[in-house]
């Protein structure tokens, strides 16, 4: 399900009422979408890898929840058809991409299974980290495909999901977008890191229908914190980058 209109209804009820709950933002705002990124929090269903516990290891055949969402290991197929499996590991620091923690794919597939939980997802966002080897994708139980650059993936549908990708080529990190409806997706690489997965909101704090004085004064606000509802570029401050964003799509 999207979640475009009840956000804004949620964003009105924690501000009226002083609950907005701090949720680590583990994402990284997309150019090609027009949007902010909340990276999870409560009463979302994404998964964030920042409640789970630092240097967690996962195998094929285990089944966990991170935020709720059911989350499965399966091996990996290169491109030549031959499968195996090594592990998966939740860690911090390191090349990719952010500070929070992250998903780490040593050789292995992760599949997140959103409509087994309550319902499919629209228009994902996705920060990756590519250090090497082959990678696979399958969105919505379409065969796997295997390919070795995000890059790849720019432009493609699969599943009835169109990609569009930055920074792809070469080792280093990069953002996806899965413009579509996902009800599961599943990615693989043998040095791959996921560093979030994020659901696209709009700038309109208070659900007013526009973006003007009142959403101004909730971000001003929250100056200097590092709450969810303004900090619309997901790097975990509310600062001026966040205020230049904000204004760019007032009215």
């Amino acid at each position: 399900m999207s979640r475009f209109s009840s956000l804004s209804l949620l964003a009105r009820t924690r501000i009226s009422t002083g609950t907005f709950a701090r949720a680590s933002s583990t994402c990284v705002a997309s150019a090609v979408v027009a949007a902010a990124c909340l990276g999870g929090g409560a009463n979302a269903d994404i998964p964030r890898w920042d409640d789970a516990i630092l240097g967690s290891v996962y195998s094929c055949g285990d089944a966990i929840y991170p935020n709720g969402v059911l989350t499965k290991f399966y091996q990996i197929v290169d491109c030549n058809g031959w499968n195996f499996c090594g592990n998966a590991q939740v860690v911090q620091g390191g090349s990719p991409c952010n500070v929070d923690q992250r998903l780490n794919l040593n050789n292995i597939a992760v599949s997140f299974e959103f409509a087994a939980h309550s319902g499919p997802e629209d228009n994902l966002l996705m920060t990756f980290g590519q250090f090497g080897g082959f990678m696979n994708i399958s969105i919505n139980g379409s065969p796997r495909f295997c390919f070795t650059q995000m890059g790849q993936l720019d432009g493609q549908t699969i599943g009835g999901v169109t990609m569009q990708v930055t920074n792809g080529f070469g080792n280093g990190c990069g953002t996806i977008a899965f413009i579509g409806t996902v009800d599961s997706l599943l990615l693989a690489g043998q040095e791959y890191w996921i560093d979030g997965l994020c659901v696209p909101t709009p700038r309109d704090i208070d659900g007013s229908g526009d973006v003007g004085a009142a959403d101004l004064a909730y971000l001003l606000g929250a100056w200097g914190s590092n709450v969810e509802y303004a900090d619309f570029n997901c790097d975990e401050k509310v600062d001026a980058a966040d205020l230049a964003i904000l204004l760019d799509a007032w009215g």
